[in-house]
């Protein structure tokens, strides 16, 4: 890309960075004639001068003043631009189409832009900013115009603009009509340029040859849209062959060169598709320094897009508040929760406010003047701490994800490290992250929706999270891993035409079902790390040594793998929290003197049904037919749809009873219903449906 030379910026900036009219002409070569014909005025005292650019409607009333406080950007934030108090951000140049005889309209990001246009005769309506985009105005704007082009630059506020294009004028009249203008197309010999007002500054005398060029030849919105789904479709083609897709994901983590736990990144993998949903879950990894928590939530964000995610090391209390980008299906990620001020509530306040309502409407005062902000949502959360409990109100909006400290865990990791480090062979660690991206991309673009109709019979069957009113909660985490997994599987699903939605099956538990089961378990206390069974048992046959009242982290620590202190120190924390383990110590600074709790270690029972008995008609099918099948309910009639291709049953009305209804004898071999009822209940095949599949009956 062509950004301004030496020379041009050097013309453009002058000596100054005062706004002033004349100055603006000299740093954007527009002249002060059109500045001042549009309402330009100069305006404030001293240092602190600025320019006052008016809005009109399209009758020329002024509506709204934006401010503009310097000619160039300085440093990553642009402070530029201010609105006169109570002034709303809106479209400009209205009231100069109305008499507009072009049959093109350009839509640039900016005045000055629109500016350059005017003075190059083109009709244009300007925007305000690149998240701006105004579709009840725009369609009555574009109504009289053949054409309308709008430039895509080529820094983030581009990304922005295609993204605002997909979600408003996608699939409605406009679509049609935009034409897209990227930098490759603002060239000129060969150098590509950010936007329309450097283009000219390059070559005033080809610019206008340049504009009917691009006018003619600019790439509509509903063949980029095409375009980008086909090469999508093509990225992901040999990744969606795959019968668990997250299992892709997690084996290219492991190629890459990870050596973390498969449970915890598979939670992980679902957490970042849930982004797209009205109720991202949110994972946060605990547990001890130096046992990678970072590195595996960044290995799964490598597969991630990174238009969907925001990175923070650190950050204020009110950062998410004032900054102006989009967060609206974004992760946000904040490598550690320490970063954040924890003797200051207001940043966990806001983010769990942004998690559980989906946005944030926040009162406050600048230069002495109300302000009130809306920051939009939904947003996943990600982090890591090495705190077990957080704030008790945020804790439970997040999904607890524990590190494994366990030696053979350690061992893995440094083999890994040393593979890396003396491979031969560099290319086995070379993973390409682009399949999973477009994957996630076309998911999202193309609005991908899930229905559950097993969801009310997955409540049933779980009685204990009734008692828990954290389960409320929960059980909207739970749904949403579980549309995650089916929306990276949708292609091996079938499609319901009256929900509009693809169907989550069997398959789709069998996948998920750790990841819940995990997720309960935190809620409902019915199972325990291993690496806290551990501990407690060892604790629990200490104690029992003559003469042994207590025990210190240190006497667990000698008779452990574990060598590290603040790993034991992790373990002893959730057993105490658990109540599996007491600390009767009297000081602060005395060494923990553990006894065994009140609380009995759970037997690891599990919360969830299995896939037999969540899918007991899949289950018999199984044990009648001897094979795997893929089955969907017919929710119309209440059978059970199965692929003809997996059977051998009969395809014609029994000779006989003149009915189509049969079953699998103890010998193998088909019998008819009619004519030869069985002795015990069985599945039964009583018809073909329009697609020519079997109709399966429930046990009679």
């Amino acid at each position: 890309m062509k950004t301004p030379d030496s020379t041009t910026e050097t013309h453009r900036n002058a000596e100054t960075n005062i706004c002033t009219i004349a100055g603006l002409a000299r740093y954007t070569d527009i002249t002060e004639a059109t500045m001042l014909a549009r309402g330009f005025r100069d305006a404030g005292k001293g240092s602190k001068v600025y320019i006052e650019m008016p809005y009109y409607d399209k009758k020329g009333v002024e509506t709204a003043t934006q401010r503009r406080y310097s000619l160039s950007k300085e440093g990553k934030k642009d402070d530029r631009f201010t609105w006169e108090k109570g002034d709303k951000p809106q479209l400009y140049g209205k009231e100069r189409l109305k008499h507009s005889t072009q049959k093109e309209l350009w839509v640039p990001e900016g005045v000055t832009d629109c500016l350059v246009l005017e003075e190059a005769g083109r009709a244009s309506i300007g925007r305000p900013g690149a998240h701006f985009w105004d579709q009840d105005d725009m369609v009555e704007i574009c109504a009289e115009f053949h054409k309308v082009l709008v430039t895509i630059e080529t820094d983030s506020g581009g990304e922005n603009t295609l993204k605002i294009l997909k979600r408003q004028a996608a699939g409605t009249e406009l679509e049609k009509k935009i034409h897209l203008v990227f930098g490759s197309d603002m060239t000129l010999k060969g150098e590509e340029y950010n936007d329309l007002r450097d283009l000219r500054s390059a070559s005033p005398k080809a610019f206008r040859k340049k504009l009917t060029l691009i006018e003619k030849e600019a790439e509509s919105l509903t063949d980029y849209l095409k375009r980008q789904k086909l090469e999508r479709q093509r990225a992901f083609k040999s990744l969606i062959e795959s019968d668990d897709v997250v299992g892709e994901y997690i084996d290219t983590i492991h190629k890459s060169g990870y050596a973390g736990e498969d449970d915890n990144l598979r939670s992980a993998v679902l957490a970042s598709v849930t982004v797209m949903g009205d109720r991202p879950v949110n994972p946060v990894v605990k547990g001890p320094p130096s046992i990678g928590k970072s590195e595996m939530l960044e290995r799964v964000l490598w597969l991630t897009p990174e238009e969907f995610i925001e990175r923070s090391t650190s950050a204020t209390p009110l950062a998410v508040v004032y900054t102006e980008k989009d967060l609206k299906h974004k992760i946000i990620y904040l490598a550690e929760m320490e970063a954040l001020d924890q003797k200051d509530s207001r940043a966990i306040s806001i983010i769990r406010s942004l998690i559980s309502q989906g946005y944030i409407i926040y009162w406050s005062t600048k230069d002495g003047e109300e302000v009130l902000i809306f920051k939009e949502g939904p947003i996943g959360f990600w982090s890591t701490t090495n705190n077990i409990f957080m704030n008790k109100a945020f804790d439970s909006r997040v999904l607890s994800l524990f590190g494994d400290d366990s030696v053979k865990q350690n061992l893995d990791a440094i083999n890994s490290a040393v593979d890396q480090e003396s491979a031969e062979d560099d290319s086995i660690f070379m993973i390409d992250p682009e399949p999973f991206k477009a994957l996630f991309s076309y998911i999202f673009d193309e609005g991908i929706e899930i229905w559950i109709p097993w969801a009310r019979k997955l409540v049933d069957m779980a009685p204990e999270l009734r008692y828990h009113p954290r389960s409320r909660r929960d059980i909207k985490a739970a749904l949403a891993l579980i549309k995650a997994d089916a929306k990276l599987n949708h292609t091996k699903l079938a499609f319901h035409e009256g929900k509009g939605a693809y169907v989550a099956d069997h398959t789709t538990y069998l996948h998920v079902r750790p990841v819940l089961e995990t997720l309960f378990a935190y809620t409902l206390s019915t199972s325990v790390p291993d690496e806290v069974r551990e501990t407690v048992e060892l604790a629990e046959r200490l104690l029992k040594q003559p003469g042994k009242l207590s025990l210190t982290n240190q006497d667990l620590l000698k008779n452990l793998d574990i060598k590290s202190d603040s790993s034991i120190g992790v373990r002893v924390t959730k057993a105490i929290a658990a109540g599996y383990l007491r600390d009767e110590r009297t000081r602060k600074n005395q060494k923990r003197q553990l006894v065994m709790g009140d609380v009995p270690l759970p037997t690891n029972e599990t919360v969830l049904p299995t896939v037999d008995e969540l899918f007991d008609n899949v289950t018999a099918l199984r044990s009648l037919f001897g094979i795997e099948v893929h089955a969907d309910v017919d929710d119309d009639e209440g059978y059970l749809i199965v692929d003809k291709a997996v059977l051998d049953a009969p395809t014609a009305n029994c000779d006989g009873c003149k009915k189509f209804q049969y079953y699998k004898d103890q010998d193998d071999s088909w019998k008819c219903g009619g004519c030869s009822p069985p002795m015990v209940e069985l599945e039964m095949v009583c018809g073909l449906n329009s697609e020519g599949n079997y109709l399966v009956e429930e046990p009679f």
